[in-house]
């Protein structure tokens, strides 16, 4: 299964182990627009921070969980499809996503025809 993911559910899931299991499963290919995924680094980044500053966790855990998301990078259970791959669709894409237009790179992430960055 195919799942085009955006910042907010994939921060959302790499803060839970049980989220990260999730993505890290073989049956599901969840991919992710290039500007999503910086987007997603940068609030991962700064949730953590205050997660840190809150004490709920150590920085050593903070840093053991960007290890493990970085880990579902490099074993590619979270693909990051590269600008080029879409960026001749733009213009088609901001018309379906009106309200959002930063959503514009979901709406033409890849389908399972569409071969990987």
């Amino acid at each position: 299964m195919i799942v085009v993911a955006d910042a907010s559910v994939l921060v959302a899931e790499l803060l839970r182990r049980r989220g990260r299991a999730l993505l890290a499963r073989a049956d599901l290919r969840v991919v992710v627009a290039e500007e999503q995924w910086d987007e997603t680094e940068h609030e991962l980044a700064r949730r953590l921070a205050i997660i840190v500053e809150q004490g709920r966790i150590t920085a050593g855990q903070a840093h053991q969980l960007r290890q493990a998301v970085q880990t579902l990078i490099d074993d590619r259970a979270i693909e990051i499809i590269a600008r080029t791959v879409y960026a001749n669709h733009e213009a088609t894409a901001r018309r379906r996503v009106p309200r959002d237009p930063r959503d514009w790179p979901l709406s033409r992430s890849p389908s399972p025809s569409t071969p990987p960055s």
